[in-house]
């Protein structure tokens, strides 16, 4: 595929595409860019069906007017793109950031296999942060659950405890996906992890995930709960600033936490 050099100048604030603008992150993305020092929501993506593309985001959630269309694709220049769409438009997206020569953020859960394999092609032309969980507080959350796991052995059950809002599509979540994999090292293949997952669905949960380590004569929990989807959206914007410039490869949040000035 052939790439295009990001032309940012210093000093100017970089432009963001954001993919699933209208949904229950995508919108809180939006309203952070707004007040940015350093990023600016340059295109605003939904699906192509909604009946209400061409019109003023701002006017679409019901804001402040944005000064950028909805559109269901865009021509509009932009340094990265953070998607929070739906798992086949996420692949597409992906490798219509590798034609472009810019980085991408996917906060979308729930992908196949197949686009899976997508997005890793892409990440060999771009750098892309794949993030079934935004959050900082979950990516540490996983590299506990690696050390617990490794320290207290075969003697002690595993369970996974997920909560979302009813109608959440995905279930297991995308998360407890990868807590799963994270305590059995990268099960091989498309191989499910075999530790319990037990999903609840009610309400209007934002997230919470809850490890259970439970052993001879004690027990271990781990948990992570979400208590607004601000959180989720500080993430995006976070990765999508760590992401310019970097090279070429498929990265996580935990690579973003490592770095001093993912700020």
């Amino acid at each position: 595929m052939q790439t295009t050099t990001n032309t940012t100048r210093p000093g100017t604030r970089l432009r963001v595409a954001l993919s699933g603008a209208t949904g229950r992150v995508g919108r809180r993305v939006a309203a952070l860019l707004r007040d940015d020092p350093e990023l600016v929501l340059a295109a605003a993506l939904a699906s192509p069906e909604r009946p209400d593309l061409g019109a003023d985001l701002g006017a679409v959630l019901g804001t402040a007017p944005f000064g950028v269309p909805l559109e269901s694709s865009t021509e509009r220049a932009f340094d990265v793109l953070i998607d929070l769409s739906v798992p086949s438009a996420s692949a597409e997206q992906a490798l219509r950031c590798a034609e472009l020569g810019r980085p991408i953020v996917i906060g979308t859960t729930g992908q196949s296999r197949e686009e899976l394999e997508s997005i890793e092609e892409a990440a060999r032309t771009i750098a892309v942060v794949l993030a079934p969980n935004l959050s900082p507080g979950v990516a540490v959350l996983r590299e506990l659950a690696a050390i617990a796991r490794r320290r207290l052995g075969a003697d002690f059950d595993v369970e996974i405890l997920e909560y979302h809002r009813r109608g959440k599509r995905d279930a297991p979540s995308g998360t407890a996906l990868a807590l799963a994999r994270a305590l059995e090292a990268d099960p091989p293949g498309d191989q499910p992890p075999s530790i319990p997952i037990h999903s609840v669905r009610a309400g209007d949960i934002a997230g919470e995930h809850a490890l259970l380590f439970a052993g001879p004569g004690e027990t271990l929990l781990l948990r992570h709960r979400a208590l607004d989807r601000d959180l989720f959206a500080r993430g995006a914007r976070r990765a999508a600033r760590w992401l310019i410039g970097r090279a070429p490869g498929l990265y996580t949040m935990s690579d973003v936490l490592a770095s001093p000035d993912a700020r």
